[in-house]
């Protein structure tokens, strides 16, 4: 579909063009803060509503503007410099691991950067975020759960635009097995997270 909408651009010769009666195609990029910006207007579509049946909204797909107000503020604290400043020693450790891997494989023809910068931001993703290790710089390869979240976009790319079949597909066993695998393992290593408390109410690394 993204291959049609930009012919229509082309075809047109129009940065806005309309492509269903409530939805627009915007490829200006002047239009990212009246469109995204805190005090814009616009809402986000019903696309975003699609899994909500089943564990409610992230702060991400919420369509409801004070709910991402007040959740946002949460990920504030997460994202300030003092706790950016706290991420760096692990951050550190990733890039030299990045950097030897890169090293060992500096003789071969071809170096698939692309893949070990995954990695590298899946190792940091998963150390920071759920205090989980994935290993996959060391293991110069994909993670099984990884891969299980990258097959479970295949469907969400084919039927994301007819948004009521998504909800049909998450509402079947057969229809999205590997989304509904992937969330459920996203659940339980953040319940875990959850337990890694300390009573100043910041959450630390068990490893660390």
């Amino acid at each position: 579909m993204y291959n049609v909408i930009e012919d229509w651009h082309k075809k047109y010769r129009s940065d806005i063009i309309r492509t269903g009666p409530r939805e627009l195609s915007i490829i200006n990029a002047d239009a990212v803060p009246l469109i995204h910006g805190s005090l814009s207007k616009c809402r986000k579509t019903t696309w975003y509503s699609g899994a909500y049946f089943i564990e409610g909204a992230s702060v991400h797909s919420t369509r409801d503007k004070q709910e991402h107000k007040e959740r946002r503020k949460v990920w504030d604290r997460a994202l300030s410099a003092k706790a950016l400043r706290e991420y760096e020693p692990r951050l550190n450790r990733h890039a030299r691991n990045l950097i030897d891997k890169l090293k060992e494989h500096a003789q071969e023809p071809t170096v698939r950067i692309s893949s070990w910068l995954s990695f590298y931001s899946f190792d940091v993703m998963g150390d920071v975020g759920f205090n989980h290790h994935f290993g996959m710089l060391n293991k110069g390869e994909e993670d099984e759960i990884i891969k299980l979240m990258h097959q479970s976009m295949a469907p969400i790319s084919i039927f994301g635009h007819v948004t009521w079949l998504i909800g049909v597909l998450l509402r079947t066993s057969v229809g999205a097995k590997d989304l509904l695998k992937f969330m459920g393992w996203t659940h339980d290593v953040l319940k875990r997270r959850k337990q890694v408390w300390i009573p100043s109410n910041q959450l630390i690394n068990s490893r660390c």
